[in-house]
């Protein structure tokens, strides 16, 4: 079937841009942005094209634009300004214009060509090239726009899934030289992302060091066992959220634990949008607040 034969009812572009009702009805009315066509009963049909421009609006919207003055645009133009909006931000890197181009395509929800760009710079760089000029600035921008409500959480964990996809698919040419080290990575009992820590795992792969994920929400106890049943030499955490956004507990009190339960030659790395920087003078700590100081810190 077509993307011109299918139609959607109000209840369904509801949950798929993340609009109100009021909204969508408030934009059709006062501003003309819609045309739906209607069922014998009088039901709302929204065409495909219909569903684009609403996701479109809500972007722009978001980006601080006003809806009376891009309603009656159309798509290729609404395309256009997300675009030169997406361009206006700090910049990302070599990858710039594929890294835009991705955040543009998870708004408009079209996830067959996040994949498939995905696979194109995965197979144009190295993995360690990747990691660290792609999948990382990328990653950190999504997260502020999570952050900012530009992303809706539906979309963070399709986004995140692809990203893991990724992940598993790069090819690693490990450096043998730093086999002594060990890391133990992990996020604290309550913090749920991890998207950081993962990337840091792929990364610490690359550099040729052993390592055990065990990924998020992991209880202090498990980790502070992991790490001396696995002889660790390093314990990365990630944590990107505080105790009112979910965390079990604040992450001075998840930090202090391992502080105290750890062997004293086992360094700590901390990391993350929820960093801290605690006063320890009884061991290493070492504090990250990009993943490409990360990747510069493991490298021989």
């Amino acid at each position: 079937m077509s993307e011109k034969t299918v139609f959607y009812s109000i209840r369904q572009i509801v949950d798929l841009t993340g609009l109100s009702e009021f909204t969508l009805r408030g934009w059709e009315t006062r501003y003309k942005a819609f045309k739906p066509l209607r069922t014998p009963t009088g039901r709302r049909k929204y065409s495909h094209s219909a569903l684009q421009k609403a996701l479109l609006l809500r972007e722009l919207t978001l980006r601080n634009y006003r809806i009376g003055q891009i309603a009656n645009h159309p798509e290729g133009t609404l395309q256009t300004l997300l675009e030169k909006k997406s361009s206006d931000q700090r910049p990302l890197g070599r990858f710039q214009d594929k890294i835009e181009q991705i955040l543009n395509n998870v708004s408009l929800q079209n996830w067959d060509r996040i994949q498939l760009e995905f696979r194109r710079v995965s197979r144009s760089a190295r993995p360690n090239i990747v990691l660290a000029d792609f999948i990382s600035p990328l990653v950190t921008e999504f997260g502020r726009q999570v952050a900012s409500g530009i992303m809706s959480i539906s979309q963070e964990h399709i986004f995140s899934s692809i990203v893991k996809e990724a992940l598993y698919s790069l090819r690693y040419e490990a450096n043998v030289r730093r086999r002594s080290h060990r890391f133990v990575i992990a996020a604290p009992e309550g913090d749920f992302h991890e998207l950081g820590i993962l990337i840091a795992h792929a990364m610490v792969a690359h550099a040729g060091i052993k390592s055990i994920y065990l990924g998020a929400n992991t209880p202090k106890k498990d980790l502070c066992e992991a790490a001396l049943r696995f002889g660790a030499t390093h314990v990365l955490v990630g944590s990107t959220v505080s105790q009112k956004e979910g965390a079990k507990e604040d992450v001075y009190s998840y930090f202090h634990f391992l502080d105290r339960h750890l062997k004293r030659d086992i360094s700590i790395w901390l990391g993350g949008r929820n960093l801290i920087k605690p006063i320890v003078r009884s061991r290493e700590v070492e504090y990250f607040s990009s993943l490409n100081d990360f990747a510069r810190a493991i490298q021989p």
